[in-house]
């Protein structure tokens, strides 16, 4: 297991043996994303120099690169949208969060 702050602070990374890697906001403690997808347990993590990439190594012999961020990687996501307008109906985005 590990733990890294990002850059400016607002956000810690901890890597866990149940092969998830989770995001928390350092002032409230609040937990914003689990990022799911390694199948051993994750050893360690590393914030882009931007903050907007989280890199994580496991035990399975693979590397993951992750948007760091939900509100990023909705931004992104819709960036990909080929209708107009460019946007998630409040549907999708529920889908999407997993709201």
């Amino acid at each position: 297991m590990s733990a890294i702050f990002s850059h400016d602070g607002q956000t810690v990374v901890t890597t866990d043996t149940d092969q998830t890697t989770r995001s928390w906001d350092v002032e409230t403690g609040e937990q914003l994303r689990v990022l799911e997808g390694h199948t051993s347990f994750v050893w360690s993590a590393a914030f882009s120099p931007d903050d907007y990439y989280v890199v994580t190594g496991s035990a399975d012999r693979t590397a993951r690169i992750w948007v760091a961020h939900i509100e990023d990687l909705l931004d992104l996501a819709e960036s990909l949208i080929q209708r107009e307008p460019p946007v998630f109906t409040l549907e999708e985005r529920q889908r999407f969060l997993g709201e």
